[in-house]
């Protein structure tokens, strides 16, 4: 995972590549947007693993009878969700990327 390009950006053009990658966009300024290729498969990433602790999380407390149970089962689904999600900008982005590349610009 390549993070340089997303690092070599200062506090503004990293909150522009991370809303870029949620919104599945092009900015269209080339430095932003190979920011938001790089912040993609860490975001990704870090869902993939705040789901997977939440089901961990929501199976023990559901073991223990815990009425509040349903309410982290429901925060496990957005992480999945969130996932999901990611996985579809990351891809989409990427598309972008090689139709930009193909259109010479």
């Amino acid at each position: 995972m390549d993070l340089s390009a997303y690092r070599q950006c200062a506090g503004p053009q990293r909150r522009e590549a991370v809303g870029a990658f949620w919104r599945g966009d092009r900015v269209g300024r080339a430095e932003i947007d190979t920011a938001a290729l790089s912040y993609g498969p860490l975001a990704v990433l870090l869902c993939v693993v705040v789901a997977v602790e939440l089901v961990v999380i929501a199976a023990i407390v559901q073991i223990y009878g815990a009425s509040w149970a349903p309410l982290i089962w429901g925060l496990a689904g957005g992480g999945v969700w969130a996932s999901w999600f990611g996985t579809h900008q990351l891809r989409r982005l990427r598309a972008l990327e090689v139709l930009a590349t193909a259109d010479g610009g």
